[in-house]
């Protein structure tokens, strides 16, 4: 099991913890076989969590080109709207003017 250089240094450091629990080598907990599954395992926690983000920001941002997309389209029907209620009030100015004229 000492293949790795890193082997022997989690053999040494496993031995100095089961010196100073006063622990015999099998009682131990084996810091080898447990290291490498704890790191394999919030990698693929950190993997899922980069996604998790990505796909998030990838919706705010769909969400986001919506709401401007939408906006836009309002403001150009508000102003077509404000348009024909000016040309409304001309008509009816123009149309008091006349009956103003034919009543005097």
């Amino acid at each position: 099991m000492d293949d790795k250089p890193a082997d022997h240094v989690w053999n040494n450091l496993q031995a100095q913890i089961d010196q100073m629990f006063g622990r015999n080598r099998g009682d131990s907990l084996n810091l080898i076989e447990h290291r490498p599954r704890h790191v394999h395992l919030l990698s693929i926690r950190a993997e899922h969590d980069y996604e998790v983000n990505m796909k998030a920001e990838l919706e705010i941002t769909g969400l986001h080109e919506k709401i401007d997309s939408l906006k836009e389209s309002q403001w150009s029907d508000l102003i077509l709207i404000q348009l024909e209620q000016l040309s409304l009030l001309r008509q009816l100015l123009k149309d008091l003017n006349i009956i103003q004229r034919n009543t005097n």
